[in-house]
């Protein structure tokens, strides 16, 4: 017999994630749930873990609509209400994208170059090390850049999105 599951039919679940060792749920409401493992050898003085739980878990986050997709995450990102950015754990290459390459234990803000938020995202990919994300009508990465992932003209991993420069036909 499959275990009974509650509270759907008051807040259904509206999108799932999976990463590297978590899933994740938005639910109607906005709220969000995770449960699995997320770890950050940075968060806590290089010992322990953002996300350590057997059973669904609430996040304190900003109200999300959707979830971001990485099947090989150590990340959890959630596209916001007001169709801005916040992702929470591993941040070792800066693929959070707050300007820092500390994990974090609940969402934070995606930030552009000049600080402010990154806005009008409709869509996100991500991997393990790098997010991308279209915001507006511009293409957006960040994070680790090994291969040239970033689209930049650099070597260098960047915790700030740097925009891409796709050229049209």
């Amino acid at each position: 017999m499959e275990p009974a599951l509650t509270g759907l039919d008051q807040d259904p679940v509206v999108d799932v994630s999976v990463g590297f060792g978590h899933s994740c749920v938005v639910r109607a409401s906005g709220a969000l749930e995770c449960w699995g493992e997320i770890d950050d050898p940075r968060v806590f003085g290089g010992i322990g873990t953002v996300l350590q739980a057997d059973l669904p878990t609430r996040i304190a986050s900003p109200e999300a609509i959707a979830l971001v997709h990485g099947p090989d995450s150590a990340q959890v990102c959630v596209i916001t209400a007001d169709r801005g950015l916040a992702c929470m754990g591993r941040n070792t290459e800066g693929q959070l994208g707050d300007g820092t390459y500390v994990g974090r234990t609940v969402p934070v803000s995606v930030l552009a170059a000049d600080g402010s938020p990154l806005s009008e995202v409709t869509a996100v990919s991500q991997s393990q090390l790098t997010t991308c994300a279209i915001a507006g009508d511009q293409v957006w990465c960040w994070g680790g850049n090994r291969s040239g992932q970033l689209g930049a003209d650099t070597p260098a991993t960047s915790p700030v999105p740097l925009r891409v420069d796709v050229p049209c036909e």
